[in-house]
């Protein structure tokens, strides 16, 4: 349980990390110094959210999450594009 914590709040700094790239169009400067301690949870808290706890935070990130959303499914076109949909158009067309 320890560990799930520190990978979801490690997780959740890395995300952080790359919704400010994604949105500011630049890193963090180098000398800028990270620190994920804030974002991980104290030890005491080892028991998983529950739905309703889970559902707030939907809501609350609704704005982050919906970008999220847009970028996965605009990756998951251009690979379904190009592995598959472009190769079967040419094996139609060469082959068929």
């Amino acid at each position: 349980m320890k560990s799930d914590k520190i990978y979801i709040a490690f997780r959740t700094a890395a995300c952080k990390e790359i919704f400010e790239i994604a949105l500011l169009g630049a890193a963090k400067p180098a000398s800028e110094e990270r620190q994920y301690s804030k974002d991980m949870p104290a030890m005491s808290e080892t028991r998983k959210p529950g739905l309703l706890q889970k559902l707030a935070m939907l809501k609350d990130h609704k704005k982050e999450l919906f970008w999220v959303w847009v970028a996965y499914q605009t990756v998951k076109g251009m690979m379904t594009t190009s592995l598959i949909w472009i190769p079967l158009l040419y094996a139609l067309k060469n082959f068929g």
